[in-house]
């Protein structure tokens, strides 16, 4: 396995830790660092799991020389950990380009095409249809009667005697008392094939353009 992933595998010798100075550099720097913390006198212990987490975090967020002046953490991860003192600085708001502001409102109107909550309301005792979940991938429509709205876009609707809360989505409109238009039944298809609208362009008619020669 070594060999396939190019890793060299060295081992140590047998009780000789010095052999394996990094790791006993680091546990020298955690026992010391778990020892300053629960040192005598202190008027509230640290406790074992507290004391840990701590030393770990402060070293993994401060800076090495080793590392080019960056924190071990900062290496990994490629950014600054968040920590208390970091809250204290504050941070400057950078201007988002324009590029990136079109694609994000591009992103979330494609989001809300299909997944946005419809601007439906739906009043108590109203019967609706529901999506009814059978499974983790199947699910079905089922009569229901709105019982109240619990928030913006949630409702709390009664199945056969259960109350369960459902989201606007989940509700359609077919069987309830609004007017349905045909592009409300369109997206109504589209969503439950989760099929992105097609928009076609008109093909102009050539024919008259046509000239047919007659034959001597």
């Amino acid at each position: 396995m070594c060999e396939e992933r190019g890793v060299i595998h060295l081992k140590t010798p047998p009780y000789h830790p010095q052999s394996n100075g990094y790791a006993e550099r680091f546990g020298d720097i955690l026992k010391r660092g778990i020892n300053k913390l629960k040192r005598e006198g202190s008027p509230t212990p640290c406790p074992n799991s507290d004391c840990l987490d701590t030393v770990s975090l402060s070293y993994r967020t401060m800076p090495n020389a080793a590392l080019q002046g960056k924190s071990p953490g900062e290496v990994f991860l490629g950014r600054r950990l968040w920590t208390r003192l970091g809250m204290l600085v504050p941070t400057q708001e950078q201007p988002e380009p324009d590029f990136a502001a079109d694609r994000r409102k591009e992103v979330e109107a494609q989001f809300n095409r299909r997944h946005g909550p419809r601007s439906c309301e739906f009043s108590s005792g109203e019967q609706v249809m529901v999506k009814s979940h059978c499974g983790a991938s199947d699910f079905g429509w089922t009569e229901g009667r709105v019982i109240e709205r619990t928030g913006r876009v949630t409702y709390e609707v009664d199945i056969g005697g259960k109350h369960v809360p459902r989201h606007a989505n989940q509700i359609p409109e077919v069987m309830s008392g609004h007017k349905i238009d045909t592009s409300t039944s369109r997206d109504l298809l589209l969503d439950l094939f989760e099929t992105d609208p097609v928009t076609t362009e008109s093909v102009p008619d050539r024919s008259d353009g046509l000239r047919v020669e007659e034959q001597p």
